[in-house]
């Protein structure tokens, strides 16, 4: 499965301390191989590297905070599961969730690797 990221997340990814992605549909399972992009179907794409799915779960994110399918698969703060994902916080993570889909509740999957 190809998973393309934004420009922004490129260091991070290329130096591991990004190991997740939040998107509304997780059309992938536990083994499966993921290949990384970033600007995939444009002119400007670039593969970035490959690595295993190892556990998609349910997430929920909402001013008030966040909810999973299963809490103990994810950092224990909001915050820390925001710097997972590579934001500074868990409010830059919304914000960036409400520039991106409009505010009010996000829900999708949690694909890590």
């Amino acid at each position: 499965m190809a998973i393309s990221f934004q420009e922004q997340f490129v260091p991070m990814l290329l130096a591991g301390t990004k190991r997740q992605t939040l998107r509304r549909t997780a059309r992938c399972r536990p083994g499966d191989r993921l290949q990384i992009y970033t600007g995939l179907r444009t002119k400007a794409c670039r593969k970035l590297g490959e690595a295993i799915c190892l556990f998609v779960d349910y997430c929920a994110l909402r001013d008030s905070g966040l909810t999973f399918g299963n809490k103990a698969l994810h950092p224990p703060t909001a915050d820390g599961f925001a710097q997972a994902d590579g934001f500074k916080d868990y409010d830059a993570m919304i914000a960036w969730f409400h520039g991106k889909y409009g505010p009010g509740e996000f829900v999708g999957r949690i694909i890590k690797w």
